[in-house]
């Protein structure tokens, strides 16, 4: 699962900063080393870290296009 997110980010990289960022600019520049940055974040993962039986398909980061659950700690509210 992961190693697929992984080869999607990284086909996808050139047509995400162009929808993005069409034309050279600063920012272009930064986001495509933030994107650089993230896919040997995770190449790395994937090579190093073993999985535990516990963990089940749960990770303890969020990845690019991950649905995220926030709960308030004061009311224990889940949005």
């Amino acid at each position: 699962m992961l190693v697929k997110h992984l080869v999607e980010i990284e086909e996808g990289k050139n047509k995400l900063l162009d929808e993005f960022f069409p034309r050279p600019s600063k920012e272009r520049y930064e986001f495509e080393i933030l994107l650089e940055n993230y896919i040997k974040q995770v190449d790395e993962l994937i090579r190093k870290v073993k999985k535990s039986s516990k963990a089940g398909n749960k990770l303890p980061f969020v990845t690019i296009g991950s649905e995220v659950e926030i709960q308030n700690l004061s009311d224990k509210e889940t949005q």
